[in-house]
């Protein structure tokens, strides 16, 4: 029984602000249809609690997804696939987004990041769970105190993983990890899930650009401005 892990999940997106009651149906739904899932018991449906970490939340869906044959291999990278789509169920469109970010802004600018920031955390963009294992330490150096940081958060490849990103024909879509085309894009074994991320377009000396954080935080609110035009850094 997915209920009562599925309930708790919208308890949680609501006790964080990533949906109100009146979205709960709906996005009820749509994690039906992400799942598969034709029939569901209302009655069954837990509660949660919001403080649990979401990839615990995730983990019973992801289990039945898995034993119904749809993850697989059942590896790390396939499973992120899949929380993803999940998790993209509870964010708004960019343009929704958008909206609240310059909304928040013009009244003050840290609400408008920490706002974003948050709403990045709790859609387990940035999958705290993982980035909070880095080893971060301040080191003194010629040049002043230095924040260093040893990134463990990243899972590494599973051989299965790797056999099949071998066999893949090497899509050019996205361009890069980087480019504006990420925004809510499904991913595939060898490219990350990115149905949960949201940028938000700014202009910068007269072009457009987008601000996002960064889903792998090599320090506290690791934010990455792009270029909407692709190309190669300098």
């Amino acid at each position: 029984m997915i209920e009562p892990a599925l309930g708790a999940l919208l308890d949680y997106g609501q006790a964080q602000g990533l949906i109100v009651a009146r979205d709960r149906v709906y996005v009820r739904n749509r994690i039906l249809e992400v799942l598969r899932i034709d029939d569901y018991d209302l009655a069954a449906e837990g509660r949660g609690d919001p403080a649990t970490q979401v990839d615990e939340l995730l983990a019973p869906l992801l289990d039945d997804a898995a034993a119904r044959g749809l993850i697989t291999p059942d590896t790390v990278t396939q499973r992120d696939l899949w929380d993803t789509a999940i998790m993209g169920c509870f964010v708004p469109p960019p343009s929704v987004v958008e909206q609240a970010f310059w909304s928040d802004y013009r009244h003050d600018p840290v609400r408008a990041t920490h706002g974003y920031h948050h709403q990045a955390v709790a859609s387990n963009y940035i999958r705290v769970g993982r980035t909070d294992r880095n080893i971060s330490w301040q080191q003194a150096t010629d040049y002043g105190v230095m924040d260093m940081t040893i990134n463990v958060s990243k899972p590494e490849k599973d051989p299965r993983d790797i056999a099949a990103a071998a066999g893949s024909s090497g899509a050019g879509y996205p361009q890069c990890l980087l480019c504006p085309q990420n925004e809510g894009y499904r991913g595939r074994t060898d490219h990350p899930a990115r149905q949960n991320l949201r940028l938000i377009g700014l202009e910068l000396a007269g072009e457009p650009w987008f601000l996002q954080y960064s889903p792998y935080r090599y320090y506290n609110e690791h934010c990455i401005v792009l270029s909407d035009e692709h190309r190669p850094m300098r």
